[in-house]
């Protein structure tokens, strides 16, 4: 679970759109959205993540990401969060079921869940494994802390190359009932990065400072 934090002042944040596809993306298309990390973030996360029962959450920030749209057909289109390199964020506090952190506004924020189960945010109640451990799905304050800051994806990391990817659309407001409301199975959305060209791609993205 990550707890709200208040924005901070806008980053530079730089986006290239490629003209010739921008009327594709107009109107009320069906959309379909799939995360990849690519090498270089992945083998930063892998290299961080360790199966110690007893550790806190912790959190990131993307730091440079690009968003390719593809092109099935005037009522279809994909878009592919690419995600090419991510920095600790600062953290105000963690516990092994929650981190406070904070990324400047419009950059999008990923954050691990641990492989184990815990009572409390005590250490000490933790064991490894369990119903909760390497749950991949965010909670509620998740959701809604993506809703707030405005962002276009957040990132969990649930194992060592485990990475769910979500969106705001994924969230139904209250009183909107939707199958997209209820909870997932653990293990939902590992990653997937086999991904091909075959259509029209519009691109943007972002560089942080």
């Amino acid at each position: 679970m990550m707890v709200a934090w208040p924005r901070v002042r806008p980053r530079a944040i730089r986006w290239a759109l490629a003209a010739a596809c921008a009327p594709c993306l107009a109107g009320h298309a069906q959309v379909v959205r799939y995360g990849v990390m690519e090498d270089s973030a992945r083998a930063m996360l892998r290299a961080a993540w360790h199966d110690d029962s007893a550790q806190t959450e912790r959190a990131y920030c993307v730091r440079r990401a690009r968003i390719v749209a593809r092109v099935i057909s005037p009522a279809k289109i994909d878009s592919i969060f690419h995600v090419l390199e991510v920095r600790p964020a600062h953290v105000d506090t963690a516990s092994p079921n929650h981190v406070s952190f904070s990324c400047h506004a419009g950059t999008p924020e990923l954050h691990t869940h641990t492989p184990a189960t815990c009572v409390s945010d005590d250490p000490k109640y933790c064991v490894r494994g369990g119903p909760e451990a390497y749950s991949c799905q965010p909670s509620r304050d998740d959701y809604e802390k993506l809703i707030a800051r405005g962002d276009e994806f957040a990132i969990i990391q649930c194992d060592r190359v485990a990475f769910r990817f979500y969106y705001p659309s994924e969230y139904v407001a209250p009183g909107v009932h939707d199958s997209t409301s209820r909870s997932r199975p653990h293990g939902a959305g590992r990653e997937r990065s086999s991904l091909h060209d075959s259509h029209p791609a519009a691109s943007r993205e972002h560089l942080g400072n």
